[in-house]
């Protein structure tokens, strides 16, 4: 589909020229064109900004400031399509060139499923989580609704005082 070739042109590794079009408390949003000259729109937390600690994202960048960043990951959602994670870590603001760990060869987390790599990502682990909260809380709802259903309310009070 259109994702998969999406996924030839923008990839863990890229590096792309784009500019600051919106900054937040949490990092600043990149626009930026791929090679076939597609506009796209990514993240770039405020942890990714450099390999120091940024208290304020403005310390670090300015609105429609021209910088180089490198693609981390490129997600795609049924409900708000494709999501990028941009970072600067690692990229010479002078000349575009990325330093930093091969992310091509499969690190980002959308080909693990390939490499048989059993490790999740944080944002994998938090999902996961979150699904497990809901069903346990659905199952606390029903057990605790068929229990109010068959007996009277007197017991109940002396059940939650025991």
């Amino acid at each position: 589909g259109p994702a998969q070739d999406q996924e030839e042109v923008l990839h863990p590794g890229l590096v792309v020229q784009g500019e600051v079009v919106r900054v937040e408390s949490y990092g600043a949003f990149i626009d930026f064109k791929d090679k076939l000259q597609h506009r796209h729109k990514g993240l770039c937390h405020i942890s990714q900004l450099a390999n120091y600690r940024v208290e304020n994202v403005t310390d670090v960048l300015s609105l429609n400031q021209q910088i180089y960043a490198v693609v981390l990951e490129v997600e795609y959602d049924q409900r708000r399509g494709e999501r990028i994670r941009l970072s600067l870590k690692d990229v010479d603001q002078r000349t575009g060139k990325y330093s930093g760990r091969d992310l091509a060869s499969g690190a980002g987390s959308y080909r693990r499923g390939r490499r048989g790599d059993s490790r999740s990502n944080p944002h994998q682990i938090q999902i996961r989580a979150k699904l497990r909260r809901e069903t346990l809380l659905s199952l606390h709802r029903d057990w605790r609704d068929t229990r109010h259903s068959t007996s009277s309310k007197n017991e109940d009070q002396a059940a939650y005082l025991r």
